[in-house]
């Protein structure tokens, strides 16, 4: 699995974008990096992009046992941030609504499972822009550019 994130500050978004096989170590990496980053801000929204994900591999009690091991660092966010996970395909999306079930009362978090890339900017309020647009003017602004991860 491979990820990469970025924070685009203007917009107050950090947009992880995933691929491949997802495994419930990639969540907790990406946690531990970008809470403890210079970068985080309780005000930013967090957007998941699953659209490049391939397989998952994990099940109902590995992403609950992920929820609970997150629940401090997400209680860390402002109360009216949003949380999007952006899940094209079946099986991401019902991936999304687990995780969606099991966190929003955990974090105490607006947490939203939609198709599309246009449905999370909408929910966003950044209708006029589109994912690699945001990714481009954070990786312009923001020295060092987007961090990745790979196995």
């Amino acid at each position: 699995m491979a990820y990469r994130y970025f924070v685009n500050v203007p917009s107050r978004i950090a947009l992880v974008r995933f691929r491949g096989t997802y495994t419930v170590e990639d969540g907790r990496d990406w946690t531990r990096v970008y809470f403890g980053s210079d970068e985080f801000a309780p005000d930013n929204s967090i957007v998941f992009d699953l659209s490049a994900v391939t397989r998952f591999d994990a099940t109902f009690r590995t992403v609950s046992a992920m929820v609970n091991w997150k629940e401090p660092f997400f209680k860390q966010l402002s109360p009216d941030v949003q949380t999007v996970l952006v899940a094209p395909n079946d099986v991401a999306f019902g991936m999304a609504r687990m995780y969606q079930q099991l966190a929003a009362d955990k974090f105490g978090a607006q947490i939203s499972v939609v198709r599309t890339e246009a449905e999370a900017l909408v929910l966003l309020d950044l209708e006029d822009t589109c994912f690699d647009a945001l990714e481009a003017e954070a990786a312009a602004s923001t020295p060092p550019p987007a961090r990745s991860a790979t196995s």
